[in-house]
């Protein structure tokens, strides 16, 4: 009995070892050893390449490699490997120029390692410098970074603008100037969806910052809705993956000022009244909620509205 536990703790143990192993990250490849060149020789190297140093490759991209001198093609083409594996074709521009063209498009925002084995060799029958390699990264998604209203504000002033920032690029530098060129897709021109409706004009402040102006004041004491939908793309090939979605709600109506102060002494019989809020009103709504009253009750008059300012005059 005591063996038969110990055997089945035995393959217990194995077995997580084995789950644990398959779950961790994944190895990652090993470049191959530093081949020096024999004595004598003058090794080929490559003097440029795609994409630079820094630089995102779009998913449906090519790598390109620029060598010092004419290469042999077929010593190249079996030298040369990316990893995680892509198969591809190749295309030489001319003697010095290799291209590597992936025969389906690279996963968006990943990490590529591209490697020339030694074994490359010139038409001069010179070796690779050792054997060359490089990373790189292909073009994430667009993102809305940030927003302003944030989302979920409060008491948002009703004469402010509405902004939404990019982490790319999303327009050319010289269409920003000039945001309703044909030649930019309709959905640059206007990425944001509103609701309620608000009529107004936006303007890109550089290649992904995009400033909205509503014609009139925003209505107060209300919740916006605004939207980015999915699809909109950037300069680089990226894309917004899904609907960027936020609200915001703007500052209610409120007095501000009033005239006659109160508690005002000797005030005229027939002094007008002023309220001011602070945002302009709607005059029908503003109307109907105005009431003035004295001794003998509600008194008798007009009263008009000029942007936030109300003014009763009574009625003699």
């Amino acid at each position: 009995m005591r063996t038969g536990f110990v055997h089945r703790s035995a393959s217990l143990v194995v077995l997580l070892t084995m789950l644990l192993g398959a779950c961790g990250p994944k190895p990652t490849p090993t470049p191959p050893p530093y081949t020096p060149p024999p004595p004598g020789a003058v090794p080929a190297v490559v003097i440029q390449r795609t994409p630079e140093r820094g630089q995102e490759l779009r998913p449906d991209g090519a790598i390109e490699l620029v060598f010092d001198r004419a290469m042999n093609r077929a010593s190249v083409e079996a030298a040369l490997q990316v990893s995680p594996a892509v198969k591809g074709s190749f295309e030489w521009p001319d003697e010095r120029t290799v291209r590597f063209q992936p025969d389906k498009p690279l996963k968006r925002e990943s990490e590529y390692q591209v490697t020339i084995g030694a074994e490359a060799r010139a038409n001069d029958g010179n070796p690779l410098d050792g054997a060359y390699r490089f990373r790189f990264r292909t073009v994430g998604y667009l993102e809305v970074a940030q927003v302003i209203p944030a989302d979920d504000t409060q008491d948002v002033e009703a004469t402010g603008t509405i902004t939404v920032i990019f982490n790319r690029p999303v327009v050319p530098l010289q269409l920003v100037s000039d945001p309703t060129r044909a030649d930019l897709p309709a959905q640059a021109r206007q990425p944001l969806i509103i609701d309620p409706p608000v009529s107004g004009a936006g303007e890109w402040l550089n290649t992904s910052i995009y400033v909205f102006t509503p014609d009139l004041p925003l209505a107060g004491g209300t919740t916006y809705r605004v939207r980015v939908d999915a699809g909109l793309s950037d300069t680089t090939g990226g894309v917004l993956e899904e609907a960027y979605t936020w609200s915001f709600s703007t500052q209610p109506p409120a007095v501000v000022w009033v005239s006659p102060t109160e508690d005002a002494p000797l005030v005229g019989v027939d002094a007008a009244v002023q309220v001011t809020f602070n945002m302009p009103v709607d005059a029908a709504s503003a109307q109907a909620a105005f009431r003035l009253e004295g001794p003998g009750g509600a008194v008798d008059g007009s009263a008009t509205v000029d942007g936030p300012t109300l003014v009763f005059t009574p009625t003699n």
